[in-house]
This record gives C-alpha cells, structure tokens and sequence, in this order.
C-alpha cells in the first residue's frame, strides 16, 4: 500500500516535471521570437527613418525645380515680351 502511494506520488512528480520541462522550453522560445521580432521591427524603423529622409530631401528637389523651371519659364516669357515691346 505504501508502494502504491509512492509510485503515484513519483508518478505525478515525473509528469509535473516533464510539464515544468515543456513550459520553460516554450518560455525560451517566446523570449527568442519576441527578441527577434524586436530586432526585426527596430531595423524596419531605422529604415522608415532613412526612407522618410530621402523622400524628404526629394520633395526639396522636386520643389527647387519646380521653382528653376518657373523662373525659367518667367523669363522667356518676359523676353518675348520686351522683343514685343522693342518691334512694336
């Protein structure tokens, strides 16, 4: 009868380890995917960071020559009127 009771009592420690054993292995797992995902997700801000500035410096450009291109068009357009002027 103490047998029984000791076999059944090492029974359940047998299986309470074994369920301690998979838990921590599941714990280490989620800490390593949660570790990667972290890595993961920091480069892609340090990437959006750097895309955000290079679309940022092309605006400026883009506006620089927008602003080129308008003053270009300005001065021909004041040209052809003084050659108006001068024929006239």
């Amino acid at each position: 009868m103490l047998s029984g009771k000791v076999d059944v009592l090492a029974a359940r420690r047998k299986d309470k380890t074994n369920l301690l054993d998979r838990q921590l292995t599941e714990a280490h797992k989620l800490n390593a995917d949660k570790r990667a995902s972290k890595s993961a997700l920091d480069g892609l801000r340090k990437e959006e960071g750097r895309l955000r500035q290079a679309l940022k410096k092309q605006e400026k450009q883009r506006q620089e020559l927008a602003a080129a291109i308008r003053k270009s068009i300005e001065a021909e357009i004041a040209k052809e009127q003084e050659g108006r002027r001068q024929r006239a």
